[in-house]
């Protein structure tokens, strides 16, 4: 599977989009560190249609009755974002920690209703794509149907719909409305997610397309539609990142420790968790634990040698620290300058990827 990585700068208070990009090294660092989202890969399986249940519910004196299904699962279409083209998965949702989206395929057949025989077909790809960014409580939110081909009386079908959220947000913008899949082939929508973000809190949201086919003197088909990953907005960040922000919180970001830009620093970690200590930490908020688990590691009364100073691990702003984790950790006295410039990457993680109090992450040396 393609790993997407962000590379930024230690000194940085970056907002990491969902696409790959690459800030310039300072001039004393060399190379910068990572962070890394592995995406993770959701397989989507949609409810299937009971065909026969919904030709028997439609009036007795209907002709002609749509019915919609899903296809084969494909890997590619020609609305897809830069993410899906470059991790093209078939009928799965690919979410990084800003952004989510799926390619899925279906079908609109066209029965005669007395004699249920078939006598027309749409077939139509779809994509839906959800970017999410650290300094905003909205979201978008686009969903692109293209027509690949139809016969018969599936070549008038059009395609109907709306978007839904749940009750942490409101939709606006472009909806579906009623759209043919006629002369271009395709048909959108595109929304904004606006969440409705407690006071100092957090609140989970999902949206959704639902739709379905219709055409003049045809009973219109059943509605399908796949609702989005949750994605997570707050105002509960510390007060030096941005005040809001969404996510999607199931991706757990990866810090890269470089032995090239601080040895020390990098060494010492690696021994600490070759000893058993958790290469995956989580972060914490209160400072008073903070400063707990800080002089527990490293108490102010440990000498330092010139230019050296104490480095603790897990960090102290983890609730793996010294005094959360009842005394299990390692010190050790390193440069203070790569001391500090750890110090500073280690930010740049917890701003750039919106970590809040008790959210994941996972730290990884590399030579």
């Amino acid at each position: 599977m393609q790993i997407r990585k962000l590379v930024v700068s230690a000194a940085a208070v970056l907002s990491l989009a969902a696409t790959a990009l690459t800030t310039t090294a300072s001039a004393n660092a060399a190379p910068e560190p990572t962070i890394t989202y592995p995406p993770a890969s959701v397989l989507v399986q949609p409810a299937p249609v009971d065909v026969t249940a919904v030709l028997n519910a439609a009036p007795r004196n209907a002709k002609t009755v749509y019915v919609a299904t899903w296809g084969t699962p494909h890997t590619e279409t020609p609305n897809e974002s830069a993410y899906c083209h470059t991790t093209p998965v078939s009928g799965r949702w690919m979410e990084s920690r800003f952004e989510a989206c799926l390619n899925l395929s279906g079908v609109a057949t066209a029965y005669n209703a007395n004699t249920k025989a078939v006598i027309g077909q749409l077939f139509y790809t779809v994509h839906w794509d959800a970017q999410a960014s650290n300094g905003s409580k909205s979201w978008a939110y686009a969903v692109h149907y293209t027509r690949t081909r139809a016969w018969g009386a599936g070549l008038e079908a059009e395609i109907q719909g709306a978007g839904i959220c749940n009750a942490g947000c409101n939709l606006s913008g472009r909806g579906l409305g009623t759209q043919p899949l006629g002369a271009t082939g395709k048909a959108s929508a595109e929304w904004t997610v606006n969440a409705r973000v407690p006071a100092r809190g957090r609140v989970n949201t999902t949206a959704e397309a639902k739709w379905r086919f219709v055409a003049p003197g045809v009973i219109p088909s059943n509605t399908v539609g796949i609702p989005t990953p949750t994605v997570r907005c707050d105002n509960a960040a510390l007060a030096n990142m941005p005040r809001y922000g969404c996510v999607l919180p199931n991706i757990i970001p990866v810090l890269t420790v470089p032995y090239s830009r601080y040895p020390q620093y990098a060494q010492h970690i690696a021994d600490a968790q070759k000893a058993g200590l958790p290469s995956t930490l989580s972060r914490l908020f209160n400072g008073t634990l903070i400063n707990k688990n800080r002089n527990t590691s490293c108490p102010s009364s440990l000498p330092r040698p010139a230019g050296d100073e104490c480095d603790e691990y897990p960090f102290a702003s983890t609730y793996q620290g010294g005094f959360m984790s009842g005394g299990k950790f390692s010190r050790r006295m390193i440069n203070g300058k790569q001391n500090r410039l750890g110090g500073q990457d280690l930010q740049a993680l917890y701003n750039g990827a919106r970590l809040l109090d008790a959210d994941k992450f996972q730290v990884q040396v590399t030579r």
